[in-house]
């Protein structure tokens, strides 16, 4: 049903986040997925599963999952921060947590996918993405469960002020 609403709406651009549902069906069941997906996100421990790889260096696998189609990936390594990919350049953006900060990591990946994705929806760069991800993950992880501390747009703006000299954006091989 996805697929035949994506044909018909040519300008819809999907977001495609595979849960563990999703990854057990397979690569081969949602490959029309993958090659209509604009965004594609996942950790690095997911994009491993996808791919039935036990062990890979992040920037081969932003571009193995980007082979099977997405035209954007963004995959996030825990403390270890986020890699973007976009098929012609890749980035790095370092991690605002650290684990001995952490109450509960319980929601971090969605929150930085829900910071980015919403930075990306109001038009900003892909630096100021990464950083509304961060952010939002750092925020996340100061609390117990997935929900408290997730930031509006309000509150991620002005987070941004006191933590622009702690956001470092890589150009990666």
């Amino acid at each position: 049903q996805i697929l035949d609403y994506l044909n018909l709406n040519k300008n819809t651009k999907l977001i495609f986040q595979p849960g563990t549902f999703q990854i057990k069906l397979g690569l081969e069941s949602l490959l029309g997925i993958y090659q209509n997906t604009y965004l594609f996100i996942s950790n690095k421990e997911e994009a491993e599963r996808i791919l039935n790889i036990d062990e890979m260096d992040v920037s081969a696998l932003l571009e193995k999952i980007h082979d099977l189609g997405p035209k954007n990936v963004l995959i996030t390594d825990s403390i270890n921060g986020a890699y973007f990919f976009d098929g012609k350049e890749k980035f790095f953006m370092n991690s605002l947590y650290k684990k001995e900060e952490t109450i509960e990591s319980t929601g971090a990946g969605d929150s930085f996918s829900a910071g980015f994705v919403s930075a990306i929806y109001f038009g900003k760069n892909i630096k100021e993405a990464l950083s509304w991800g961060a952010i939002n993950a750092k925020e996340v992880v100061s609390f117990v469960g997935p929900h408290d501390g997730l930031l509006d747009q309000k509150q991620i703006l002005q987070k941004m002020e006191s933590f622009k000299d702690s956001l470092i954006l890589n150009k990666i091989n």
